[in-house]
């Protein structure tokens, strides 16, 4: 506790050459912030160590999560490989860590792997992996996320999860005209969160808006659908 006092003040403090060195789990109760700049003093090896924390089972999962991505901050780009063993992990918050960490190191390889894990078993994965796809420029990223919306594995007996409305609020936000069918086959989805977004979608692709601000969304479904018979 003693060294954790001292470690905060010298943050505040010009002193730095004299902050020292600490466990991992010590450094992992500080604040991201102070936790990234203490880490940033400590000898190279000590990334080693930060990645022995993130691999180790029997520590508790927050630990582990913070490790990882402290661990991406330290090594950067020579990060990768670990990023890359940790999306193979066992352990689901791993997996999901990994994909947020390789976002900031190796866009297209983050891409890559989020192809895979759109299909984890975990949903937590598969909405990180959503949020991946999101933001690539590969043309058969929409594609993807429209084959993902009416996978098995995204409905729960039978009752659509949240990682739908995920993906239409995404593929909503920069619609093509050539989707107009698919959005207004949306608006019959047993799904209603799914159906502003679909409207949404729609207004941009015909430049049309049924009703006004005022108008429940039930009603703008019903006159989107008027308006398409």
């Amino acid at each position: 506790m003693k060294t954790l006092c001292l470690i905060i003040l010298l943050v505040g403090s010009s002193s730095f050459a004299a902050i020292p060195q600490v466990t991992v789990e010590e450094l992992l109760t500080l604040p991201e912030a102070n936790r990234k700049l203490i880490a940033n003093m400590q000898p190279k090896s000590f990334y080693n160590k930060v990645v022995g924390v993130a691999f180790d089972n029997q520590k508790p999962m927050s630990i582990r999560w913070k490790a990882l991505m402290l661990a991406s901050d330290l090594g950067k780009k020579s990060a990768i490989a670990d990023l890359m063993k940790a999306s193979r992990s066992n352990d689901w918050f791993m997996r999901n860590a990994s994909l947020v960490a390789l976002k900031d190191q190796d866009a297209e390889l983050s891409y890559h792997v989020a192809k895979k894990l759109v299909q984890d078993k975990a949903l937590v994965v598969r909405s990180a992996a959503v949020d991946v796809i999101a933001g690539s420029k590969d043309p058969a990223a929409r594609s993807l996320l429209w084959e993902e919306l009416n996978q098995k594995y995204n409905f729960k007996n039978k009752s659509s999860l949240w990682i739908r409305s995920q993906i239409v609020e995404v593929l909503s936000d920069h619609p093509e005209v050539h989707e107009k069918n698919k959005f207004v086959s949306l608006l019959s989805d047993t799904d209603n969160k799914l159906h502003q977004s679909a409207v949404q979608a729609l207004e941009k692709v015909t430049g049309k808006v049924l009703g006004d601000k005022k108008t429940p969304m039930d009603k703008k479904v019903a006159l989107w659908k008027k308006e398409i018979l």
